[in-house]
Order: structure tokens, then C-alpha cells, then sequence
């Protein structure tokens, strides 16, 4: 739905070696295709979204995100309206920042620190 949808169809001819209704460039697709494969996706997955991004269109985030939804994979979807590709305005990036620190608080710390080296042998 992709090629249809983003405001660059040709690169997705040239990525897939063709429109997806030549079927050698199909299969490709349906190969890549996160959505298609998402079945045993374990990973905590956070999706950042403008709702008028043309380039990736928001339609693939959300087909992914009730994807894993209904899969019981821990994930979130947050849509910023009127933004495009690239997320714009001070309290957007606040609010988006406080997001993403909070996923990796509860998705991304490990629970062991593992030392920086400091580059001299000790």
C-alpha cells in the first residue's frame, strides 16, 4: 500500500526492481513487507508518527502497530497532528522526547551496567 500511498513511488520501483504489479517486484515486496512479517515480532516497538507524512505513510505504521497489538507484542503509536515527515515545534520534540526516554526506561535498560573502558588497561 506503501507505493501508492508515499510521494515516492518511483524509489520504491527502483528498491523493488518495479511496480507491484509486475509480480517478481510483488514478491519482493511481500517479502520485505514488515506488516506481512510481523508474526513471532517479540520487541517492545514504539512508533512516532506525523499524520500528514506523505513520505512514510502513516497507514504502515498503524497496519504494524495493530499488528503487534494483537499479538500481545508491548508497543505504542503516537500520531502528531498536522505534521509531516519529521516531527516540528518545541513542545511536539518535548513531548516526543519525554515519550521516547520513558520507552527506553521501560523497554531498553538493561539490567546489568556494563563498564565504559576508558581505553587504558587496568
Amino acid at each position: 500500500s506503501n507505493y501508492a500511498l508515499s510521494d515516492v513511488a518511483r524509489t520504491k520501483e527502483l528498491e523493488f526492481l518495479g511496480p507491484p504489479w509486475d509480480p517478481e517486484a510483488r514478491e519482493i515486496m511481500i517479502k520485505q513487507s514488515a506488516y506481512l512479517n510481523s508474526s513471532g515480532v517479540q520487541a517492545a516497538t514504539l512508533f512516532v508518527h506525523g499524520e500528514e507524512d506523505y513520505r512514510v505513510p502513516l497507514e504502515g505504521s498503524i497496519q504494524l502497530y495493530t499488528s503487534l497489538k494483537k499479538q500481545r507484542v508491548p508497543t505504542k503509536l503516537i500520531i502528531y497532528e498536522g505534521m509531516a515527515h519529521g516531527i516540528r515545534g518545541h513542545w511536539n520534540n518535548v513531548h516526543r522526547m519525554a515519550n521516547e526516554l520513558r520507552w527506553w526506561d521501560t523497554y531498553m535498560k538493561s539490567a546489568t551496567t556494563v563498564p565504559v573502558s576508558d581505553g587504558e588497561n587496568h
